[in-house]
């Protein structure tokens, strides 16, 4: 009965971020697409021969084997970085989409910016060039954001930050945490939005996902759906029309929460997202609205 929003490549062991490890979710498995790009307008700032894969900006790392979700290459790994002097792990879209389904080792810039500085992006949102320093990539609007540390360190991230996983198992970077059931918990443009690879929910730049009804399937970690509602499979929330589809998030300490389930959709109530102990502390009372198990 147990599962993840997506069912992709493993992570690398070890990965499940300290405070938020085993919950497991009750969301049911959902198929979709891979961990979408939300990063800056692109720029360039003269990284040459660094955009199309050449030589110069594309170096095999040493002893990591290739993986991940074929066709996809995962070549090396962001926490652990392993590229030759010179050069970093970067997440990138090794099919020249708009997600992120590879990594690589690409040049470090020579004058790079620091966590928590602006930085631009050469090429496309996903092509992984910027001007970040190496262990870090350029995220949201415009800043540098640290990859998470191996997963066998503690802490893995700055203080008040987590580790955000993607399916994919490609990025891994520290952003603070937030609650679906409190919206104003995120800064401007940004949604709070539940990562499942990462038990855990952040703020990340909101792409305007729409309320869709439940004869659309939704993907992705929910980002088809609105900030206050989640994607789920269609055998949870009750038969939707589609493989997966968008139901709210809500509050078990709330006493009318199951009315308020129901009224939306008969026969639902309000579940809790983690029904397996230990339930995350800052998860205690989430939970979404389907049908009883």
């Amino acid at each position: 009965m147990l599962g993840t929003l997506i069912a992709c490549n493993p992570r690398p062991s070890g990965s499940t971020p300290e405070g938020s490890s085993g919950g497991s979710s009750s969301l049911g498995e959902v198929t979709g697409g891979g961990a979408t790009t939300t990063g800056p307008t692109p720029a360039t700032f003269g990284m040459d021969g660094l955009d199309d894969g050449s030589e110069a900006g594309f170096v095999p790392p040493v002893d990591v084997p290739c993986s991940g979700t074929p066709p996809h290459c995962t070549l090396c790994d962001v926490r652990e970085q392993g590229c030759l002097d010179g050069f970093e792990c970067v997440p990138w879209a090794d099919d020249d989409g708009d997600a992120w389904t590879g990594t690589r080792c690409v040049e470090v810039p020579d004058d790079p910016v620091g966590p928590g500085d602006s930085c631009t992006i050469e090429g496309g949102p996903a092509s992984g060039l910027d001007d970040c320093a190496a262990g870090s990539m350029c995220w949201g609007d415009g800043t540098c954001v640290p990859f998470c540390g191996p997963p066998d360190e503690r802490p893995e991230c700055p203080a008040g930050t987590e580790c955000l996983l993607d399916p994919y198992g490609v990025l891994a970077l520290c952003l603070p945490p937030c609650d679906p059931l409190e919206p104003a918990s995120c800064p401007p443009e940004h949604a709070c939005r539940y990562f499942s690879a990462s038990s855990a929910a952040f703020c990340i730049p909101d792409r305007g996902g729409e309320v869709l009804s439940p004869t659309i399937q939704c993907g992705g970690e929910g980002e088809s759906c609105s900030a206050d509602s989640v994607c789920i499979s269609a055998a949870t929330f009750g038969g939707c029309g589609a493989p997966s589809c968008c139901t709210p998030w809500c509050d078990l300490g709330d006493p009318g929460a199951d009315a308020q389930c129901a009224a939306a959709q008969p026969d639902q109530i309000c579940r809790p997202l983690f029904d397996r102990e230990p339930i995350p502390t800052a998860y205690a009372e989430l939970g979404f609205c389907a049908v009883p198990p």
